[in-house]
Protein backbone atom coordinates (compact mmCIF):
# COMPACT_ATOMS: atom_id res chain seq x y z
CA UNK A 1 0.00 0.00 0.00
CA UNK A 2 1.16 2.93 -0.77
CA UNK A 3 0.89 6.84 0.13
CA UNK A 4 2.51 10.10 -0.92
CA UNK A 5 4.14 12.66 1.45
CA UNK A 6 5.16 16.12 -0.14
CA UNK A 7 5.58 13.97 -3.73
CA UNK A 8 8.02 11.07 -1.88
CA UNK A 9 6.28 7.52 -2.60
CA UNK A 10 6.13 5.73 0.97
CA UNK A 11 5.26 2.22 1.41
CA UNK A 12 3.36 1.72 4.31
CA UNK A 13 5.01 -2.67 4.51
CA UNK A 14 8.09 -0.83 4.45
CA UNK A 15 7.57 1.15 7.79
CA UNK A 16 10.41 0.93 10.89
CA UNK A 17 7.66 1.34 13.08
CA UNK A 18 5.91 -2.04 13.31
CA UNK A 19 5.33 -2.68 17.13
CA UNK A 20 3.17 -2.82 19.73
CA UNK A 21 3.98 1.30 20.04
CA UNK A 22 3.80 2.18 16.43
CA UNK A 23 2.01 5.38 16.62
CA UNK A 24 1.41 5.91 19.77
CA UNK A 25 4.85 7.30 20.44
CA UNK A 26 3.33 10.41 18.92
CA UNK A 27 0.30 10.37 21.04
CA UNK A 28 -2.52 11.04 18.65
CA UNK A 29 -3.39 6.94 18.41
CA UNK A 30 -4.32 4.21 20.81
CA UNK A 31 -1.97 1.43 21.51
CA UNK A 32 -3.22 -0.99 19.21
CA UNK A 33 -4.79 -4.00 21.44
CA UNK A 34 -1.68 -6.11 20.90
CA UNK A 35 1.32 -7.59 23.98
CA UNK A 36 3.98 -4.95 23.95
CA UNK A 37 6.56 -7.25 23.27
CA UNK A 38 5.17 -8.02 20.08
CA UNK A 39 5.90 -7.44 16.49
CA UNK A 40 3.36 -6.33 14.31
CA UNK A 41 2.61 -8.06 11.36
CA UNK A 42 2.09 -6.47 8.09
CA UNK A 43 -1.57 -6.07 8.09
CA UNK A 44 -0.94 -5.29 11.51
CA UNK A 45 1.45 -2.81 10.69
CA UNK A 46 -0.80 -0.83 7.92
CA UNK A 47 -3.88 -0.66 9.67
CA UNK A 48 -1.66 1.23 12.60
CA UNK A 49 -0.59 3.94 9.93
CA UNK A 50 -4.08 4.26 8.03
CA UNK A 51 -5.17 5.18 11.45
CA UNK A 52 -2.46 7.32 12.53
CA UNK A 53 -2.69 9.63 9.58
CA UNK A 54 -5.86 11.07 9.76
CA UNK A 55 -5.76 11.48 13.53
CA UNK A 56 -2.72 13.00 12.95
CA UNK A 57 -3.84 15.53 9.79
CA UNK A 58 -6.18 16.30 12.37
CA UNK A 59 -4.53 17.48 15.18
CA UNK A 60 -2.06 19.30 13.36
CA UNK A 61 -3.78 22.60 13.82
CA UNK A 62 -4.95 23.57 16.98
CA UNK A 63 -8.64 25.95 17.34
CA UNK A 64 -5.89 29.17 16.63
CA UNK A 65 -4.89 27.65 13.64
CA UNK A 66 -1.04 27.29 14.58
CA UNK A 67 0.92 24.11 13.56
CA UNK A 68 1.15 21.49 16.60
CA UNK A 69 5.04 21.42 15.82
CA UNK A 70 5.76 18.25 17.88
CA UNK A 71 3.47 16.15 15.78
CA UNK A 72 4.10 17.43 12.97
CA UNK A 73 7.85 17.15 13.12
CA UNK A 74 7.54 13.72 14.69
CA UNK A 75 5.25 12.36 12.10
CA UNK A 76 7.50 13.78 9.15
CA UNK A 77 10.30 12.22 10.44
CA UNK A 78 8.50 8.98 10.52
CA UNK A 79 7.07 9.16 7.13
CA UNK A 80 10.76 10.22 5.89
CA UNK A 81 12.70 7.24 7.57
CA UNK A 82 9.71 4.88 6.00
CA UNK A 83 10.46 6.76 2.54
CA UNK A 84 14.51 6.34 3.01
CA UNK A 85 13.51 2.73 3.69
CA UNK A 86 11.94 2.12 0.75
CA UNK A 87 14.33 3.63 -1.21
CA UNK A 88 17.20 0.79 -0.69
CA UNK A 89 14.82 -1.94 -2.16
CA UNK A 90 16.61 -3.73 -4.87
CA UNK A 91 13.84 -4.99 -7.99
CA UNK A 92 15.60 -8.42 -8.78
CA UNK A 93 13.43 -9.22 -11.22
CA UNK A 94 11.28 -6.33 -13.33
CA UNK A 95 7.70 -7.25 -14.64
CA UNK A 96 9.02 -7.39 -18.01
CA UNK A 97 11.93 -9.79 -17.24
CA UNK A 98 9.11 -12.05 -15.93
CA UNK A 99 7.23 -11.89 -19.28
CA UNK A 100 9.99 -13.12 -21.02
CA UNK A 101 9.96 -16.88 -22.30
CA UNK A 102 10.69 -19.66 -20.14
CA UNK A 103 13.90 -21.43 -20.36
CA UNK A 104 13.70 -24.96 -21.63
CA UNK A 105 15.64 -26.53 -18.53
CA UNK A 106 18.99 -26.93 -20.66
CA UNK A 107 22.10 -26.02 -19.18
CA UNK A 108 21.11 -25.69 -15.66
CA UNK A 109 22.77 -28.54 -14.13
CA UNK A 110 24.36 -27.56 -10.63
CA UNK A 111 27.76 -27.67 -10.09
CA UNK A 112 29.09 -28.05 -6.46
CA UNK A 113 33.00 -28.81 -6.62
CA UNK A 114 33.83 -25.11 -5.34
CA UNK A 115 31.85 -23.03 -2.33
CA UNK A 116 29.00 -24.36 -1.01
CA UNK A 117 25.98 -22.31 -1.82
CA UNK A 118 22.87 -22.18 0.62
CA UNK A 119 20.36 -19.65 0.56
CA UNK A 120 19.04 -18.68 3.54
CA UNK A 121 16.30 -16.48 3.18
CA UNK A 122 13.28 -17.11 1.86
CA UNK A 123 12.97 -20.23 3.88
CA UNK A 124 12.23 -22.79 1.19
CA UNK A 125 9.96 -24.52 3.28
CA UNK A 126 8.28 -20.96 4.02
CA UNK A 127 5.67 -21.11 1.40
CA UNK A 128 5.20 -17.89 -1.41
CA UNK A 129 6.64 -14.65 -1.05
CA UNK A 130 4.59 -11.58 -0.84
CA UNK A 131 5.95 -8.56 -1.01
CA UNK A 132 9.60 -6.97 -0.31
CA UNK A 133 11.32 -9.74 1.15
CA UNK A 134 15.17 -10.11 2.53
CA UNK A 135 17.21 -12.10 0.00
CA UNK A 136 20.15 -14.23 1.48
CA UNK A 137 22.12 -16.32 0.35
CA UNK A 138 25.51 -18.07 2.26
CA UNK A 139 28.78 -19.28 1.07
CA UNK A 140 30.77 -21.87 2.77
CA UNK A 141 34.43 -22.56 1.30
CA UNK A 142 35.36 -26.26 1.03
CA UNK A 143 39.33 -27.10 2.00
CA UNK A 144 40.19 -23.63 3.41
CA UNK A 145 39.75 -22.06 0.17
CA UNK A 146 38.91 -18.22 0.11
CA UNK A 147 35.82 -17.12 -1.81
CA UNK A 148 36.36 -14.83 -4.89
CA UNK A 149 33.73 -12.52 -4.07
CA UNK A 150 34.58 -10.72 -7.55
CA UNK A 151 33.09 -13.81 -9.35
CA UNK A 152 29.26 -13.81 -7.76
CA UNK A 153 27.15 -14.22 -10.98
CA UNK A 154 23.37 -14.02 -10.89
CA UNK A 155 21.07 -14.87 -13.66
CA UNK A 156 17.65 -14.65 -14.45
CA UNK A 157 16.91 -18.28 -16.45
CA UNK A 158 14.59 -17.44 -19.02
CA UNK A 159 14.75 -18.63 -22.62
CA UNK A 160 17.20 -15.61 -23.16
CA UNK A 161 19.01 -15.38 -19.54
CA UNK A 162 18.96 -11.99 -17.66
CA UNK A 163 22.37 -11.05 -16.08
CA UNK A 164 21.15 -9.74 -12.40
CA UNK A 165 24.71 -9.51 -11.05
CA UNK A 166 24.75 -5.63 -11.22
CA UNK A 167 21.47 -5.09 -9.31
CA UNK A 168 23.29 -7.08 -6.00
CA UNK A 169 27.06 -6.13 -6.58
CA UNK A 170 27.29 -4.31 -3.82
CA UNK A 171 25.51 -6.48 -1.25
CA UNK A 172 27.77 -9.44 -1.85
CA UNK A 173 30.93 -10.82 0.25
CA UNK A 174 32.64 -13.72 0.62
CA UNK A 175 30.03 -14.69 3.35
CA UNK A 176 27.42 -14.82 0.49
CA UNK A 177 24.61 -12.14 -0.84
CA UNK A 178 22.40 -10.12 1.35
CA UNK A 179 19.83 -7.89 -0.10
CA UNK A 180 17.37 -6.43 2.95
CA UNK A 181 14.15 -5.73 0.29
CA UNK A 182 14.14 -7.51 -2.55
CA UNK A 183 11.39 -7.30 -5.25
CA UNK A 184 9.76 -9.86 -7.78
CA UNK A 185 6.83 -10.12 -9.95
CA UNK A 186 4.25 -12.80 -8.90
CA UNK A 187 4.97 -15.76 -10.38
CA UNK A 188 7.40 -18.78 -10.33
CA UNK A 189 11.15 -18.06 -10.75
CA UNK A 190 14.32 -19.73 -11.40
CA UNK A 191 17.95 -17.57 -10.63
CA UNK A 192 21.27 -19.00 -11.22
CA UNK A 193 24.19 -18.56 -8.54
CA UNK A 194 27.46 -18.88 -9.89
CA UNK A 195 30.61 -18.46 -7.69
CA UNK A 196 34.36 -19.67 -7.53
CA UNK A 197 36.88 -19.73 -4.61
CA UNK A 198 40.57 -18.72 -4.55
CA UNK A 199 41.80 -21.81 -6.13
CA UNK A 200 39.13 -21.81 -9.44
CA UNK A 201 36.45 -24.04 -8.19
CA UNK A 202 33.03 -23.51 -9.53
CA UNK A 203 29.71 -24.10 -7.76
CA UNK A 204 26.63 -23.46 -9.97
CA UNK A 205 23.62 -23.67 -8.05
CA UNK A 206 20.01 -22.92 -9.35
CA UNK A 207 17.36 -21.35 -6.49
CA UNK A 208 13.59 -21.80 -7.24
CA UNK A 209 11.63 -18.49 -6.10
CA UNK A 210 7.93 -18.25 -5.80
CA UNK A 211 6.36 -15.10 -5.17
CA UNK A 212 2.24 -13.64 -4.95
CA UNK A 213 0.05 -10.50 -4.86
Amino acid sequence: MEIRFFGVPVLLTQLPCCNASCGNSLGIVKQPDIPPSAEATEHECQGIMLKMLPVAASSLKTEEGHIMRHNFVTLLALLLLSASSYSHAVKLITDEEARLPDSDGTGTRAITRGPEVKLVSPDPSAGPIKGPFAFKVAFQPRSGAKVDAASVKLTYLKATPVDLTERIKSSVTESGIEVSGAVIPPGKHEIRIFVKDAEGRKTTKIIGLTAIK
